[in-house]
């Protein structure tokens, strides 16, 4: 399988979304409760999904 299509989920912006997108993976983030990825330090850090509860990973596959 091509590391580009591999999904990383994680819930930290430096070590889960960073690390794999530096990997050549796809990020996807899940965001802590009252988080605002616009609003945290490491906003420069895009995963390329966002979701608020791991359950909303059935419906990306």
């Amino acid at each position: 399988m091509p590391i580009g299509e591999i999904l990383h989920v994680g819930d930290d912006l430096t070590t889960d979304v960073a690390g794999a997108i530096r990997c050549g993976m796809q990020a996807c983030w899940i965001k802590p409760e009252n988080a605002d990825l616009m609003r945290t330090q490491d906003s420069r850090l895009l995963p390329h999904i966002e979701i608020s509860r791991l359950a909303s990973l059935t419906s990306l596959i």
